[in-house]
């Protein structure tokens, strides 16, 4: 596994009127490792050159902890490239070293998800930043004040009076954070490579019989697990038992008694970058997520909570979930994990 990231500089240079990125990589590039196969749009697969320069204006403002209240975390704190823009424990440390509700998920593929966060309570991209700004034990620092704070730093004056024309303010910050996620492009994987390239050397053969199996009626991975990114964007109830405090999932923001501990089907890409697994990171590696679902999709209940995911035909035997690990790995996206990432501030 490949934890390694390589940093260089993105100083802004401000020049005729436009941003420009001194270096000689920038946001958008991730998607010349994509196959011209895979589905993205033309404003991702071509970004205009204004869509660039938000995105490294985006880029500078992810990584920046003067974005928190006491300047001592930034967005890329808690979402880490070299983890597939998640993190590598349970719950991530936030400001003041309390820790978050639920584990951090990874960014990648965003311009697909309809709907943010576990429990899909944020609609929009461009509002996602806002939540962990107005989070206490995150950013803590709401978006009029951020803006008041900006527009001190001459940097980012000069910044945004050549990307947008204007002042910072909550409309062009927002923007600029979404269109830097929407640049975190994850589709180079080996599966990649044989789905969309036709290069049938590139699945081993364990990760062929798991492949085999994921697509099968004794599994029915497939059911919630399914597209370009392996998520139906749905929210569902998986079985798990609670463990300590309660989590409501998806009706907390549906207020219906029925959403009570769904929640979204996470992508099953740059997995072996992203433990631990779950919302509450409670499962370390892979095969114990397989173990979990082997076990409690036959039996359809686990701890009075109903599952909602289709009922498996058998249980695997532990070669069989062996070679499920296998496929899943090779959904992995190294290339993605060791672009560079981190500009100079």
């Amino acid at each position: 596994m490949v934890r390694r990231i390589f940093a260089i500089g993105f100083p802004l240079l401000i020049l005729g009127g436009c941003v420009l990125n001194t270096g000689e990589w920038h946001p958008a590039d991730r998607v010349k490792n994509i196959s011209e196969s895979y589905p993205l749009p033309d404003s991702l697969r071509n970004p205009s050159p204004f869509a660039r320069s938000q995105m490294t204006l985006g880029q500078k403002l992810f990584f920046d902890p003067r974005l928190s209240a006491d300047g001592s975390i930034s967005c890329a704190s808690c979402h880490k490239p070299q983890f597939a823009f998640g993190d590598s424990v349970a719950l991530s440390q936030g400001r003041g070293g309390y820790s978050t509700q639920r584990n951090t998920p990874p960014l990648f593929n965003l311009f697909r998800q309809k709907r943010f966060f576990r429990d899909g309570g944020v609609a929009r991209l461009s509002e996602v930043a806002l939540s962990s700004m107005n989070e206490v034990h995150e950013l803590n620092l709401p978006i009029d004040t951020l803006v008041r704070r900006l527009r001190t730093i001459p940097e980012y004056v000069r910044a945004f009076e050549q990307v947008y024309n204007r002042l910072p303010d909550p409309f062009t910050v927002t923007q600029a954070l979404m269109r830097y996620q929407l640049s975190l492009l994850s589709a180079s994987s080996r599966y990649d490579r044989f789905r969309y390239n036709n290069d049938t050397t590139a699945l081993n053969p364990a990760a062929i019989r798991g492949m085999q199996l994921f697509f099968s009626n004794a599994t029915h991975c497939r059911s919630c697990h399914n597209g370009p990114d392996f998520s139906d964007g749905l929210f569902h109830r998986n079985g798990m038992p609670e463990l300590g405090r309660p989590d409501t999932g998806r009706a907390r923001i549906s207020m219906d008694w029925a959403d009570y501990a769904r929640f979204r089907t996470p992508s099953l890409r740059n997995l072996s970058f992203t433990a631990p697994y779950m919302h509450d990171g409670r499962y370390k590696t892979i095969l114990e997520v397989l173990k979990h679902y082997n076990r409690a999709l036959p039996n359809h209940i686990t701890n009075n909570l109903t599952s909602d995911l289709p009922r498996t035909e058998r249980i695997l035997s532990s070669a069989e979930l062996q070679d499920l690990a296998a496929f899943l790995e090779h959904l992995n996206d190294s290339i993605f994990v060791q672009t560079p990432a981190n500009p100079n501030l």
